[in-house]
């Protein structure tokens, strides 16, 4: 599940993250994964944060879930009549074949490397056919906590690519580029763009 220490951190610092999510956000990932998808009428937000991507895909599509194991998170988007919010996890979801896309922008890399693999394993069960995964993740192979006291799970291009083929994932894209973290330090992330078969 969801490591304890790190969901506190996003519920005491709503208004500092959704500021600088809100300045880190030029939706082109969004606009790829909608390209990918041939008829998007339904995606879902795992760990929405502050809900800038599913604002904006609200406004392209017909139906947004917005999930976030942070309630304060979720609570700022209460007021967005075309989200269905849910304060939660990925892993407790029950639904099946739901949505034709799935994003989830750092967000996955907070849980432990078995609980990634089921979490994928849940996103791949949620999906229509053909549905595509968005996947932003750091890049490295040890997992640490930052300054803040959130736990990150980074993985590498390989491992995390043949756990999503086992799972059942057509890889799409995978890019790699260097950024910087909420606290200014850099890092490198991956961009995964991937297809249920």
């Amino acid at each position: 599940m969801y490591d304890k220490k790190t969901i506190n951190f996003y519920d005491k610092n709503v208004a500092n993250y959704s500021d600088w999510s809100k300045n880190n956000s030029s939706f082109k990932l969004e606009s790829k994964l909608l390209s990918l998808i041939h008829e998007a009428n339904s995606i879902i937000d795992i760990g929405c944060g502050a809900g800038h991507s599913s604002i904006w895909f609200s406004e392209k599509v017909g139906s947004v879930m917005a999930l976030d194991p942070s309630s304060k998170m979720i609570e700022r988007l209460e007021n967005f009549p075309k989200l269905k919010t849910v304060a939660g996890s990925i892993l407790s979801l029950k639904m099946k074949n739901e949505f034709d896309g799935a994003w989830a922008s750092f967000s996955l890399q907070h849980l432990m490397k078995r609980d990634q693999k089921k979490a994928y394993a849940v996103v791949h069960k949620i999906l229509k056919e053909k549905g595509t995964f968005y996947l932003g993740i750091h890049k490295g192979k040890n997992s640490y906590r930052d300054n803040l006291g959130r736990l990150y799970v980074p993985r590498e291009k390989q491992e995390l690519s043949e756990e999503l083929e086992e799972i059942g994932f057509s890889i799409k894209d995978i890019s790699i580029r260097e950024s910087l973290s909420f606290e200014k330090k850099p890092i490198e992330i991956m961009h995964v763009f991937c297809q249920k078969i």
